[in-house]
């Protein structure tokens, strides 16, 4: 009994990991985080929309989708280039790398957008609470933040969220509050296993092993990220009715900087929001906004390399 109560409990935590890790708004040793096509899935491949967990020969890996849609009409070509906001370097560097060939990169930070590229780089930031639990989170699991580690100061980077202070009053409206928000999650993964859906399962002999390990970071960023990718069906599940002001709604803002930044001539952009937005803006940029589907890719976010088997030592 005991130890079913602590797996349910250690489960029910899992929710609020993927808020942070994924679509909270952001005020190593890794292979190289080169993209690879959808069209040519590895062995052992858990595939979400836009998440996957690979379990491959030689490493682990936790990836993220890049998704393009053309707009036959207008020639415009958007990139949806789903983020994971803590991070190996080499997913970064990768990124760095890939924004550079577009004309345009909306961003997500909820900031003033006087003021947004200038504080995503300011050494002196001040940060919210979430943002402190996602740098232990950082420094515990041995990855990088995003905000540290992209370049905003590039001219092709456009803010593309709230201010804070239509985010607060948003969130007053609607009574939103990232508790209220693990509350709804929560309800909603209940629901999903109700309904025969899988639900993550972390117990806590799987996560003492993890603690215990000679490299606890790597270790725990395995059972982490393959954990966390089953999250993404319940994330997605807060979209129905009203929606919510964290994704939707800053939602419907990127996509009203897209429509403006189309109009004013630019022809390929990138929308660099977390990934757990990205189901709902696919679904706009189908429906309503006259773009078709033409190409997914994956980026390696987490590179999590598997220790060499141990080799008996050959009799003299």
């Amino acid at each position: 009994m005991g130890r079913k109560r602590l797996k349910g409990s250690i489960g029910l935590t899992l929710p609020f990991v993927a808020l942070l890790v994924l679509w909270v708004p952001a005020a190593s040793h890794a292979a190289a985080a080169e993209p690879s096509r959808a069209a040519a899935p590895a062995p052992q491949a858990t595939t979400n929309a836009y998440l996957r967990f690979q379990k491959l020969a030689k490493a682990d890996q936790l990836q993220v989708a890049i998704a393009s849609f053309l707009n036959d009409k207008t020639g415009v070509r958007v990139d949806l280039v789903g983020a994971i906001h803590i991070g190996d370097k080499a997913y970064y560097d990768a990124l760095n790398k890939r924004f550079k060939d577009y004309d345009a990169v909306l961003f997500e930070l909820v900031a003033d957008p006087r003021q947004a590229k200038d504080l995503a780089k300011a050494k002196n930031r001040k940060e919210s609470t979430i943002t402190g639990i996602q740098r232990l989170m950082q420094n515990g699991l041995d990855l990088e933040f995003q905000l540290d580690a992209i370049d905003y100061s590039r001219p092709n980077f456009i803010h593309a969220d709230m201010d804070p202070k239509t985010f607060d009053q948003r969130r007053k409206v609607r009574g939103e509050t990232m508790f209220s928000l693990m509350w709804k999650t929560m309800q909603e993964e209940m629901a999903r296993q109700r309904q025969g859906h899988p639900t993550p399962e972390m117990s806590p002999w799987d996560l003492l092993r993890a603690m215990l390990s000679d490299n606890r970071s790597l270790e725990m960023k395995r059972l982490l990220g393959s954990q966390m990718i089953q999250m993404e069906g319940t994330l997605a599940g807060l979209d129905s009715g009203e929606g919510t002001v964290i994704v939707n709604e800053r939602n419907d803002i990127a996509l009203d900087v897209l429509k403006k930044t189309a109009g004013a001539g630019k022809k390929r952009i990138a929308i660099f929001y977390g990934a757990a937005h990205m189901p709902d803006m696919e679904r706009k940029l189908l429906k309503s906004m006259g773009y078709r589907s033409t190409d997914r890719q994956w980026i390696t976010a987490w590179n999590l390399p598997k220790a060499a088997p141990k080799v008996a030592p050959k009799p003299r």
